[in-house]
């Protein structure tokens, strides 16, 4: 094996890219790490309503959403509403349009794992959330 193309990331404080958006808290995990294939989020969901989430969200790849905290439910471009509680997850297509949605009284916390074969993809992430 390549040393030179062995690496690793421990998640801390120092890489982590908190990220605030109208719907979301994201917590861009091991961004020490560049040109990732995989990007780690910890996401806490503060939106209730889909009418009041706007657009759904689509971008490059394929995500894996894993509920740590509460109840979520999924809404896709595709596919009807599904609610997930703690301990359940859900594999998308992220090209197709998509919303996690708090559905408890308090908000929801998730883990999701986005990949795209593009070299940017944290940073295609972040300039479309």
């Amino acid at each position: 094996r390549d040393a030179k193309r062995t690496r690793r990331s421990l998640v801390s404080t120092e890489n982590t890219l908190v990220h605030e958006t109208k719907n979301y808290q994201y917590n861009y995990l091991c961004t020490d790490l560049i040109n990732k294939r995989m990007v780690p989020i910890i996401a806490r969901l503060r939106a209730r309503d889909v009418r009041s989430f706007g657009a759904l969200v689509q971008h490059a790849g394929e995500e894996f959403v894993y509920v740590l905290e509460g109840e979520i439910e999924v809404h896709t471009e595709h596919y009807a509403p599904v609610r997930l509680q703690a301990g359940k997850g859900i594999y998308i297509d992220s090209t197709m349009g998509h919303a996690y949605l708090s559905s408890g009284d308090d908000d929801a916390v998730l883990l999701c794992i986005c990949s795209a074969p593009e070299r940017d993809l944290e940073k295609l992430l972040l300039e479309g959330a």
